[in-house]
C-alpha cells in the first residue's frame, strides 16, 4: 500500500469526507517526453555524411561530407532559414561517403573526418565556437592493409577530446573499433575494444556527460561466412562510472536481422534528454525499398549498461540514406535539434508541459484488475489465463467551451497518447490531500451534450496493459536457455514498449533464477508475450506511476490495511464467499526425462481431482519443472476465496494488497484477503454525489 500522510490517512476513515479530485496532463510519449518536432528548413539535393553540435554559445555548428569535400556552417539564429543551408567549402579532403564527426564543450569544437585514402583521423580545432577552424592534426593512421569508415568524437571530463573509430580491412575480412584520446594537447596512441572482430561497421554514435562512461552505439554487419548480417550494437567505453576506466563492455546487440534478408541498419545518432534517445537508418533494399530513419529511446527507469531500449519507430520519412543527427544542449535555448545534410528539425523541451484541473473534474471511473474468464455467472480463474486491464474514463465540465479545441493554445498537452495522473483524495486540515491513480494515458475523446444543455469532454484512459498490447513483436525475439531468467525477458519485452519493470523486493526466486527458452514470434502483441513469460514464475505485476512491479503472492504475507471495526476503513456494502480453484494438481512436463508437479491435497479431497498438464520444453531440470507447478498451484489457491467491498476510496490501496476485513454482518472477523481488482467510481453530475471504490477480494 502506498504510504499517506497522518492527515489524508485519518480522513479517509471516517464515515462521512469531503472528496478532493486533481487531474494533470502531461506532454509525454508513454512515461517520457514527447517531442513534437517542427521542420526549420528543406532544400533539394542528395543526402550525404552529417554531423552537428550546439555549442555552449547556443550556435548550432554543422560539418557535412560532400562528395569528398568537408563543408561546415555555423548556424546563431535558429529561426534563420538562409544560415540552415549556407555552407562554407574547407577545401579539406575526406573519403566519400564516410562518417565525418563533431565534439564541442566550452567556445571549444573539434570536427572528425577520415582522408581520401580511408586510413587516417584527422582532426581540426575551433576555439571560438566553431566560427573558423585551425589546421588539421592526424590523430591515428591505420595499417597500409587498414581502413576507417566510422568516426566519432566526444570529449572527457578533463575538457580534452577523444576519438572513438573503426579500422577495418579494405577486402572486407574484419573490423574493430578503437578509442584514442587527447592528454595536455597531445594525442596518443589508439588502442583496440579487444573484441571479437566482426565485418563492418557503418556509422557509429557516442555520448557522455560529467556523470556518464561513453555509450556509445554502433551499426554494421556481423562476421559470417556465407551471410555477413546487418546489426545494431550497444557498447560502452568505461569511465569508472558503470564500467572501469579504460575499459569496454561486451557489446549488446539491440537490433538483428536475419541471413539473407534484404534489411540492415546504419548511421546511428544519440544523446541523452530526460532518457537517452537514438536515431538509426533501417533500409529496405527489396521491393518498395526505402532509407528510413527510426527512433529508439531507453526505457524509463532503465540504465544504458543494460540496454533496454523500446522498438524503434519511423521517425521523419524516408530517403535519408546517411541518417539523422540529433543535437541538445542543456540549458541552452529550450530546442532539441535534428537533422541530415539538406533538412532540420526542432523540438521545444521547454515551456507549456502540464496542464492541471480540479474544478472542472465532474465524473470519472477508474479500472485496476486482473480478471478471469466468465461461466455461467462465476468467475473461473485458471491460473496462468487470467488477464490483467487498467483503464479510465474521465468527464471534464466544457459549459464555458474553453476545451472545444484540444491539442491547442493553453490546453496544447491534451492531445492523444498524452499522459495523464488522476489525483484522488480528500480534503484534510491541511487542504486537498491526494494520491495519484497509476498513470494513464488519453487514447480517446468525445465532446458531449446531454439532455439538460450540459457540455463535457469526456476522456477515454488506457494504462501501461495497453500500450503493451497495441503494439506486436516486429521481428522474432530469441532467448536460448540458461541466457536470461524470466524477470530479464519480460524486462526487455516491456522496453519494447518504454515501460520499466522492477523486482521490488516481493519477487519470487524461481523469476529472478529460471532461465528458459523462450521465443517471441513476429506479430505476437507484447502484453500476451510478458503474461507468456511471466507464467514460467509464480509472480503478478502491478503498476505504480509508471514502472511495474513483480510480485509473489505469498500466503504467510501481513496485512497493509484494515476495513471494517472500531476505528477503521467503514465498510459500506460487503460479500464474501469460498470458491473451488480450477486446478488442484499441476504436472509440466518437458521431455520425456523431466517432470514436476504441485498437488493440493486439501482441494482433492474436497471437490475431486482437477489435474492440469503443462508441456514446457523451455525448462532444463526437474527442479525447473516443479517450481513452475508448485507456482502454478499458488495461482489457483489464490482464487480459493473471492469477495467485494464497496467504501469510501482509500486512496493509497493497492493491487495485491492484503487487507483485514471484518464485517459482522456477514459473520467476517479479522479476515485476510488479498486485493486482486480496484475499481473507483467519482460522480457529481447529479445528485447525490457518488464517491465509491469497489476492491474485489481473492485468498491472500
Amino acid at each position: 500500500m502506498k504510504s499517506l500522510t497522518s492527515t489524508l490517512l485519518a480522513e479517509q476513515k471516517k464515515p462521512r469526507a469531503k472528496p478532493y479530485v486533481q487531474v494533470r496532463f502531461y506532454d509525454r510519449l508513454g512515461p517520457d517526453l514527447r517531442l513534437t518536432w517542427s521542420q526549420v528548413y528543406s532544400v533539394g539535393g542528395s543526402e550525404m555524411p552529417h554531423a552537428m553540435v550546439v555549442a555552449a554559445d547556443d550556435s548550432i555548428v554543422r560539418v557535412r561530407n560532400n562528395a569528398g569535400n568537408v563543408e561546415r556552417q555555423r548556424i546563431t539564429d535558429p529561426t534563420n532559414e538562409s544560415q540552415w543551408n549556407s555552407w562554407t567549402d574547407t577545401t579539406w579532403d575526406c573519403k566519400a561517403g564516410f562518417q565525418v564527426s563533431l565534439a564541442t564543450t566550452g567556445a571549444y569544437v573539434w570536427m572528425f573526418y577520415i582522408s581520401p585514402d580511408g586510413r587516417i583521423v584527422k582532426c581540426h580545432e575551433s576555439s571560438n565556437y566553431g566560427a573558423t577552424f585551425g589546421g588539421y592534426v592526424n590523430v591515428h593512421t591505420c595499417g597500409t592493409l587498414s581502413g576507417s569508415e566510422s568516426v566519432a568524437g566526444e570529449v572527457q571530463n578533463n575538457g580534452e577530446p577523444i576519438v572513438f573509430f573503426s579500422c577495418g580491412d579494405p577486402a572486407g575480412l574484419q573490423t574493430d573499433l578503437y578509442v584514442c584520446k587527447r592528454t595536455s594537447g597531445v594525442w596518443g596512441s589508439a588502442s583496440s575494444w579487444g573484441k571479437t572482430s566482426i565485418h563492418r561497421v557503418k556509422g557509429l554514435a557516442v555520448y557522455k556527460s560529467s556523470s556518464t562512461d561513453y555509450n556509445i552505439l554502433y551499426a554494421g554487419q556481423d562476421a559470417g561466412v556465407v551471410w555477413y548480417v546487418w546489426n545494431f550494437w550497444s557498447i560502452c567505453y568505461g569511465d569508472g562510472v558503470d564500467q572501469a576506466a579504460g575499459t569496454w563492455s561486451d557489446p549488446v546487440k539491440l537490433e538483428v536481422t536475419d541471413e539473407g534478408t534484404q534489411y540492415e541498419y546504419s548511421w546511428p545518432s544519440l544523446m541523452r534528454l530526460d532518457v537517452y534517445r537514438a536515431l538509426v537508418v533501417c533500409s529496405y533494399s527489396g521491393t518498395n525499398s526505402y532509407d528510413r530513419v527510426h527512433r529508439m529511446r531507453i526505457a524509463s527507469g532503465s540504465t544504458y549498461m543494460t540496454s533496454n531500449w523500446t522498438d524503434p519507430a519511423p521517425f521523419q520519412g524516408d530517403d535519408r540514406p546517411y541518417g539523422v543527427c540529433l543535437a541538445y544542449r542543456s540549458g541552452g535555448d529550450g530546442y532539441v535539434y535534428a537533422a541530415c545534410s539538406h533538412r532540420a528539425w526542432r523540438a521545444p523541451v521547454a515551456g507549456l508541459s502540464s496542464v492541471t484541473f480540479t474544478d472542472r473534474v465532474k465524473k470519472y471511473r477508474l479500472v485496476d484488475r486482473w480478471t478471469g474468464h466468465k461461466a455461467g455467472g462465476m468467475a473461473i480463474d485458471m491460473g496462468d489465463l487470467i488477464a490483467p486491464e487498467m483503464y479510465g474514463e474521465l468527464w471534464l465540465d466544457n459549459s464555458d467551451g474553453e476545451l472545444n479545441s484540444l491539442g491547442s493554445g493553453d490546453y496544447e498537452v491534451m492531445k492523444r497518447g498524452s499522459q495523464v495522473l488522476v489525483g484522488r483524495g480528500y480534503v484534510t486540515s491541511e487542504g486537498g490531500e491526494y494520491s495519484n491513480w497509476p498513470y494513464l494515458w488519453l487514447e480517446d475523446y468525445e465532446h458531449v451534450a446531454d439532455f439538460q444543455g450540459r457540455s463535457y469532454v469526456v476522456l477515454y484512459l488506457v494504462g501501461p496493459w495497453m500500450l503493451l498490447s497495441s503494439m506486436t513483436a516486429r521481428r522474432q525475439y530469441y532467448w536460448e536457455p540458461g541466457s536470461e531468467s524470466v524477470f530479464e525477458i519480460s524486462e526487455h519485452l516491456m522496453a519494447l514498449a518504454g515501460l520499466d519493470l522492477v523486482g521490488g523486493g516481493e519477487q519470487s526466486s524461481e523469476v529472478g533464477t529460471l532461465k528458459p527458452w523462450f521465443v517471441v514470434y513476429p506479430g505476437e502483441d507484447l502484453r500476451g508475450a510478458v503474461l507468456r513469460a511471466l507464467s514460467k514464475a509464480p509472480d503478478f505485476v502491478f503498476f505504480s506511476a509508471a514502472t511495474g512491479y513483480l510480485k509473489e503472492l505469498a500466503d504467510d504475507e501481513a496485512s497493509d490495511y484494515s476495513y471494517g471495526g472500531a476505528g477503521e476503513h467503514v465498510i459500506i456494502s460487503g460479500r464474501y464467499g469460498v470458491r473451488s480453484p480450477g486446478y488442484n494438481h499441476i504436472e509440466v512436463f518437458a521431455g520425456i526425462d523431466l517432470f514436476g508437479d504441485g498437488v493440493e491435497m486439501g482441494e482433492i479431497s474436497l471437490i475431486g481431482h482437477r489435474l492440469q498438464k503443462i508441456f514446457d520444453y523451455g525448462y532444463t531440470s526437474d527442479a525447473q519443472c516443479a517450481a513452475r507447478a508448485e507456482g502454478q498451484v499458488r495461482k489457483h489457491l489464490a482464487t480459493s476465496r473471492r469477495g467485494e467491498l464497496v467504501t469510501l476510496p482509500n486512496v493509497g490501496l493497492q493491487l495485491f494488497d492484503v487487507v483485514t476485513v471484518t464485517d459482522g454482518r456477514c459473520g467476517i472477523s479479522s479476515e485476510l484477503y488479498r486485493v486482486r481488482g480496484i475499481e473507483e467510481v467519482y460522480d457529481t453530475t447529479k445528485p447525490p454525489m457518488v464517491f465509491r471504490q469497489t476492491v474485489t477480494l481473492g485468498a491472500r
